[in-house]
């Protein structure tokens, strides 16, 4: 009996970028986890221990600190569609790149009214993200924003529910509503300027 892989794929996760850019006086500080996901031509090396076309994540890893280098890093987006082309215009054994980033932000503290030229604090648990996937022909991108934690402390109720045998809960006027938000935007025009979005904390282009 033959065995056939119907789908595989492999990458390196949870790659750290930090940079600092610097405007004038004041800094900007980027802190960026960058996960790559490679399918492709890799099958023989499952089912033959051949590693010719196998790029080791040790290499996309590089690649994540060689590109950070040269990429202004003004916008998550940008970036990982940089690093999609980058890795199907190199490697001919590649069919599809995905690549996810989240960034942290930083924003700079203030003193007497006045924003601190290189002296930064974490703005909460938000962070931004984007995924994009790439094959030779197309891009798909999302963006959006996970881990926002929001609490309204009063004035929200819950009543007239579904109720059977195990339902004990009663109906209340008032209770504390609390969540954490995640929200997520297909983008169909991957050729945006990112770097003009109103996003909180982020450098001004």
């Amino acid at each position: 009996m033959s065995i056939h892989i119907a789908r595989h794929s492999y990458g390196k996760s949870n790659v750290r970028v930090s940079r600092i850019l610097r405007e004038g006086s004041h800094n900007h500080f980027i802190e960026l986890t960058v996960s790559i996901s490679l399918e492709g031509d890799f099958e023989a090396a499952y089912t033959n221990a051949d590693n010719r076309l196998v790029i080791p994540t040790d290499t996309m890893k590089n690649t994540v600190y060689i590109l950070a280098q040269r990429h202004e890093l003004r916008s998550i987006e940008s970036f990982s569609v940089n690093l999609c082309e980058h890795f199907l215009k190199e490697y001919s054994q590649i069919q599809v790149v995905t690549v996810d980033i989240e960034q942290k932000p930083w924003r700079p503290i203030r003193m007497d009214e006045t924003q601190h030229a290189h002296t930064f604090v974490g703005s909460g648990s938000e962070r931004w993200q984007c995924s994009a996937r790439a094959e030779r022909h197309k891009i798909r991108l999302q963006s959006g924003l996970h881990g926002l934690q929001v609490l309204k402390s009063t004035a929200s109720g819950f009543r007239d529910f579904y109720r059977d045998d195990y339902t004990t809960l009663a109906d209340t006027e008032d209770r504390i509503l609390a969540t954490t938000i995640a929200a997520d935007l297909p983008v169909s025009d991957t050729s945006q300027d990112w770097s003009t979005i109103d996003r909180p904390f982020a450098p001004a282009s």
